[in-house]
């Protein structure tokens, strides 16, 4: 044979193809600020395909510009710098492929047909070794796509962080750099291609398939397996449009639509043929063209473009007009992600190539599925039941194409489903575990007998009640159930789905609780997330073919999976992610199948489901395992051995520990929670077990070394209406008194507004907070508040006593008596002058004048002038503050009569009770009627004492002053309740009580009624009142003035009453 010429070995269109390569590549290394080579020549060898022109200078002028300009740019430097030895070793490695292009090239078309390729003999041997040259060139196709990957994610990388390129390549844009390396990416395709369409290449190749398939001598070679491995990992890493991910910032736009216009044109071109020129058999120009089509299509849709209308129009018609999407998955090539992905781009093509692809799928798995032989092509089947499968995924998101599909489904239904059930019968039998990709097999075919099982109620029922059966037969059987275990959660998910789809029957009802105690049982954190699109996918199924929604299976199965989780101790110290990876499905489910309208009515509900399943499955057993193992430890010292069976949970402690995390629209706080029920716990020990207060001080203990610090668990501060409790009062009587007015007909007491030191609030106490508070700690109670109230009566009288035999008070009141003793003997003289008799003398009295009880307030106001006090002051709060505590007495019996009252209505007739019921109920009854039991008590332990001491008989004569003293502070706090700032309130019927009290006690109420006040005061009133304008009283002064007495007269006189005793003075 004639030795061809350089131009001669490729032919005139390679030599196209590689001329328009070098000036493709001159224009890179020009627009680089690189020199270039010498131009090529017009004879082109394919020693001088690679880069040359661009590879000798880059290292030496581009690199060393790039570290002084910007050292920003570093990785754009070790990505240049691997891509100049990647280029290098290539081009090494395509040298060898010369003799091989060589060998077809030196055959000319005559000698071509002559050569009998279907025989063995020399060209057989030598095209068997030319395979491996083909494998070896994938291999250079596939590295070359690397490294374009490599140089194009970094350069991805610089300009997402906003350094310039510029300053690399001096005065280009990165936008010129960028559209410079989408053309250098379609070259590679280009190349590809011209290597892929060689004819004679082409014809070795179609020969070597005859030779394998058509004459089935034998089995596909290692060679061409590992070749369709390549080709597969070529469309992963370069047509599956991985690196399109690195194109999502806006300001990248224009930079990703010029590499897609650059990548468009190439697909166009690749596109731009004459089926009746092509050969139909031979898929890879047509698969290549649809990978750029898809690449470009991708990142159009990045940048929020969609790709030209006659790029669809192309597509549509390639996937139309040639049947390379079913041979090249009948033939055996691998699933090409770009072909489904560009049937969704062209929309109206995809139901033509999800039937084409799914009638050669059928059509093969006809043949292939045989039951009586299950080992034989198990592979084969296993490929086809996996392709089916993951077609009708695909093929449920369009309601038309499942509609175009079913019926060529439904014919290899029983085909699919003996194929089942014998290799899972097979695995059983021979007690090998089941593999994971046979495992996936049995899913995918679930899929299947899911998509049939909508054709036709016979199908749903016969192949779906089927395969339960026999799953639910495998799954008893330890060896399958362990290889379900050891298969991935979204696997089951997908099980559980397909189960709970159909007919609702009891066997299918226990199929699907089952297979989701065993999703749960192994969940992991990372398989959550993952867990999303199954049920979304199960929810858009349900919806379309159901016209019921999944939501409530959907919760109910990440609640079951969340409860099962929360269970295990070993998920404590990753719970929080745990957790925010239910919610983020829980949430996305309700994101993607809820409508926005309903969307914020079942937020709630859905926050509630998770926190039950926390609360129950986590928070509760945590509390009692933490109470019951403290207890233990607590009685170590008194019980032996009762703590040899306790363990410290080191998990228990790490989900004490655990920060708070976000729960929906709810903030958990595990340690606050854990604090707070432990406490709750604590408290109810106390109380009902007071004795063991050692064992409840070593479980404090416990805790605090826990890192929970307890509260007290003392007996309860506040009742359950709200008010002030009795317990509070009566540990704080002091404070009280002192700081709570009494209003003594509606029975409470309301709190002081305390000037620039009050707050917004005002504390109240009620008689149904003490009957509350009496219910709550029990009528035991009642006798330990009087008994703190005398405590603090007598502290008090202790103060007055002091107070009355002060030498100075005495003096003056003293004076002042003898002086309203001398007024009264003088207006007797006068009476005696007149003639007037005995008896009319003693009705006559003299009241005790006004102007002598002023007098003495400010005689004893001077007293305290130096130390700005007056004594009068303090000794009207002190009175107050006795009268407080008197008035709290009575509000302690009303509460328990209020309570008695209530309860009296469960008593039942006295003529139904046996006898000791009915004395038992005649002695409560008088003793209710006793109203006043409390307060005669109290002046029968004063009276004895306080009367028999002679330097207190002249307290009545110092009332009338107090009474002054209390009335004009009444109308000046009075006065200030509308000024902000100072000191205001409104009840102080407390000092009237306080007064009748006192006068009790010390037998000196007839002495104070023998000065008739009331009649002195009116009398003074009237006198002021009548003089001129400059007096002292004004109408409006009078009128608060007589007001207030009157007030104090009245209140006074109905406090008298609780105290009246026969035989009183």
């Amino acid at each position: 044979m004639k030795s061809a010429s350089p131009v001669d070995i490729h032919g005139e269109n390679l030599t196209k193809h590689v001329k328009q390569a070098a000036e493709r590549f001159g224009s890179i290394a020009k627009s680089l600020g690189v020199p270039p080579k010498e131009s090529p020549s017009s004879k082109i060898t394919y020693a001088e395909l690679s880069i040359e022109p661009y590879e000798q200078s880059s290292s030496s002028q581009i690199l060393s510009a790039i570290r002084v300009s910007n050292p920003s740019v570093a990785r754009v430097i070790g990505a240049l710098e691997y891509m100049d030895r990647s280029m290098a070793s290539l081009r090494a490695t395509g040298l060898e492929f010369l003799p091989l292009l060589t060998l077809f090239g030196e055959l000319s078309e005559e000698d071509g047909r002559k050569l009998d390729l279907s025989v063995a003999g020399p060209a057989q041997l030598l095209i068997s070794r030319s395979i491996k040259d083909i494998v070896r060139l994938a291999q250079w196709l596939d590295d070359s796509c690397n490294v374009i990957r490599f140089v194009f994610r970094h350069l991805a990388m610089v300009y997402a962080k906003g350094s310039s390129v510029g300053h690399m390549v001096k005065r280009d844009s990165p936008h010129t750099v960028l559209r410079r390396l989408g053309e250098l990416y379609g070259v590679l395709v280009l190349v590809d291609h011209c290597i892929a369409t060689n004819a004679h290449l082409k014809k070795a190749w179609e020969a070597y398939k005859t030779t394998v398939y058509d004459a089935k001598k034998s089995q596909p070679s290692e060679e061409l397996s590992s070749l369709y491995q390549r080709l597969d990992a070529i469309d992963a890493t370069l047509f599956s449009g991985a690196t399109l991910s690195l194109w999502n910032d806006v300001e990248q736009k224009e930079a990703s639509l010029s590499v897609a216009a650059v990548v468009f044109q190439e697909a166009e071109a690749v596109l731009a043929l004459d089926p009746e020129d092509t050969r139909p058999d031979a898929p890879a120009q047509v698969l290549t063209g649809l990978a750029l089509m898809d690449i470009s299509a991708q990142m159009s849709r990045k940048c929020g473009k969609t790709m030209p209308a006659r790029g669809i129009d192309a597509a549509v018609a390639v996937v139309k007009e040639w049947p390379v999407v079913h041979v090249a998955l009948g033939e055996g090539w691998p699933t090409l992600p770009f072909v489904r992905r560009m049937a969704e781009t062209c929309g109206a093509a995809k139901h033509p190539v999800m039937k084409l692809s799914m009638k050669a799928l059928l059509a093969a798995s006809a043949a292939k599925l045989d039951a009586t032989k299950p080992d034989e092509h198990k592979t084969r089947a296993r490929t086809l039941i996996l392709r089916l499968g993951r077609l009708c995924k695909d093929a449920e998101r369009d309601a038309d194409a499942v509609a175009t599909c079913v019926l060529a489904l439904a014919e290899t239904a029983e085909a699919c489903q003996t194929f089942v059930d014998t290799l899972v019968s097979t695995h059983a039998i021979q007690g090998s575990p089941l593999k994971k990709s046979v495992g996936r097999c049995v899913l995918d075919a679930v899929h299947v007998v899911h998509m049939i099982g909508r054709a036709t109620h016979r199908h749903r029922v016969i192949i779906g009640e089927s395969l339960v059966a026999n799953i639910e037969q495998r799954t008893q059987n330890p060896v399958f159930l362990d290889a379900l275990l050891s298969r991935a959660g979204p696997d089951l998910v997908a099980i559980a789905m397909s189960l709970h789809n159909g007919p609702k029957t009891a066997l299918r009802r226990r199929m699907f609780h089952s297979t989701l105690d065993l999703l749960g049982s192994e969940m992991k954190e990372t398989e959550v997330a993952s867990a999303r699109e199954e049920l979304r996918a199960a929810e858009r199924v349900m919806q379309v073919y159901s016209h019921r929604s999944a939501l409530p299976t959907s919760v109910y199965m990440v609640r079951t999976l969340l409860e099962t989780a929360l269970t295990d101790t070993a998920s404590y110290p990753t719970l929080t992610h745990v957790v925010a990876s239910f919610c983020e499905t829980l949430t996305e489910i309700y994101d993607a199948i809820i409508p926005q309208a309903t969307h914020s009515d079942l937020a709630g509900s859905l926050a509630e489901e998770l926190w039950h399943t926390v609360d129950s499955a986590l928070l509760g057993p945590l509390v009692i395992r933490l109470d019951d193992a403290n207890r233990k430890l607590g009685k170590a010292d008194t019980v032996p051995g009762i703590a040899d069976d306790v363990t410290a949970s080191a998990a228990d402690c790490t989900i004490i520990r655990t920060p708070s995390f976000r729960l929906c629209d709810r903030v958990v706080n595990i340690r606050a929670e854990v604090l707070r029920r432990v406490t709750e716990r604590m408290y109810n020990h106390v109380t009902c077990f007071p004795a063991d207060w050692k064992v409840h001080q070593e479980m404090r203990m416990q805790y605090k070394a826990m890192g929970l610090a307890l509260y007290d668990p003392h007996l309860p501060l506040q009742s359950k209406s709200g008010g002030l409790d009795v317990l509070t009062i009566m540990r704080h009587i002091h404070s009280f008194a002192a700081n709570y007015g009494y209003n003594l007909n509606q029975q409470f007491f309301e709190q002081h507004m305390a000037g620039q030191q009050g707050g917004k609030n005002l504390n109240h106490l009620r008689v149904t907070d003490v009957a509350d508070s009496l219910l709550q700690h029990g009528a035991g109670i009642l006798d330990t508040a009087v008994n703190y109230t005398y405590t603090y009566l007598i502290a008090t009288f202790k103060l007055l006593v002091e107070f009355l035999r002060d030498d100075q008070v005495l003096s003056r009141v003293g004076r002042i008596g003898k002086k309203y003793r001398r007024l009264i003997a003088d207006v007797n003289k006068e009476h005696e002058k007149a003639g007037e008799e005995l008896a009319h003398r003693l009705e006559t009295r003299v009241p005790y004048p006004f102007s002598f009880a002023d007098e003495l307030a400010k005689e004893l106001a001077a007293i305290g002038a130096e130390k700005e006090q007056n004594p009068l002051d303090n000794l009207r709060e002190l009175i107050t503050r006795m009268g407080n505590g008197v008035g709290y007495t009575r509000l302690l019996q009303s509460g328990a009569l209020h309570n008695a009252g209530l309860m009296s209505q469960f008593i039942l007739g006295h003529g139904e009770l046996e006898t000791p019921l009915s004395k038992a109920c005649t002695k409560l009854e008088t003793t209710l009627t006793k109203s006043t039991v409390l307060y005669r008590s109290l002046v029968d332990a004063f009276q004895p004492v306080l009367k028999q001491d002679k330097r207190l008989q002249s307290f009545h004569l110092l009332a009338p002053s107090i009474i002054i003293n209390h009335v004009n502070h009444v109308i000046t706090m009075k006065d200030a309740l509308g000024r902000p700032g100072r000191d205001a309130g409104f009840c102080y019927d407390g000092f009237a009580l306080g007064m009748a009290f006192c006068l009790s006690c010390l037998s000196q109420t007839g002495q104070f009624d023998a000065l008739i006040w009331p009649q002195a005061v009116q009398d003074y009133v009237d006198q002021e009142f009548g003089k001129d304008k400059t007096a002292q009283f004004t109408a409006g002064r009078r009128e608060r003035f007589v007001r207030e007495n009157d007030t104090f007269e009245g209140v006074f006189s109905s406090c008298r009453m609780f105290f009246e005793t026969e035989g009183m003075e």
